[in-house]
């Protein structure tokens, strides 16, 4: 056993000098910044303010007339229309509004060829009415988590002529 003396500490100099060479220099400030809370709080508060003044300084985005929620659908449609208009603008001749609608019936158990699945098949057809060229469903179940509603049309007539008066607003009510 030998008599030395143990090794001097470092001085505060010293370990300015040498900041921890094995510790990674975002330990160093995650340390820094959990021993300086306040401090930390008020730089990051003055930094986003300072970025948010600075970028209406620059021109930044005005959202005070942005498109409110009872108008976004008009303009939806209108830009809709835009883009319809961009991408068919070579288009010859201009065709009628159509749409498609595929209805997939699917039976693992069975095929059309069971009279069952096909009687099936068939009344699903008859849903669908031919009015002036397009198929329209004329029985349709509406469900949601709080109600369920079957709707049955027994007449359909397009572009029929409406008097005006059908959409006034009603008198106000009146207690009696």
């Amino acid at each position: 056993m030998t008599d030395a003396a143990p090794p001097p500490e470092p001085t505060t100099e010293a370990r300015a000098a040498d900041p921890s060479p094995g510790i990674p220099w975002t330990v160093r400030i995650a340390d820094w910044s959990a021993r300086h809370r306040w401090p930390v709080f008020v730089l990051w508060f003055a930094a986003t303010i300072g970025l948010f003044i600075a970028s209406l300084a620059a021109g930044g985005t005005n959202s005070a007339e942005a498109v409110s929620n009872d108008d976004r659908a008009k303009y939806e449609a209108a830009e809709a229309f835009v883009v319809w208009n961009a991408a068919n603008a070579g288009a010859q001749s201009e065709e009628k509004a159509s749409a498609q609608f595929l209805l997939v019936v699917t039976n693992p158990d069975g095929t059309i060829d069971d009279a069952a699945y096909r009687d099936c098949c068939i009344g699903i057809d008859r849903l669908y009415r031919d009015v002036a060229g397009v198929k329209i469903p004329f029985k349709k179940t509406v469900s949601q988590t709080y109600m369920r509603m079957d709707v049955e049309l027994t007449d359909v007539q397009p572009n029929v002529p409406l008097d005006a008066a059908r959409f006034n607003r009603p008198a106000a009510f009146k207690k009696g």
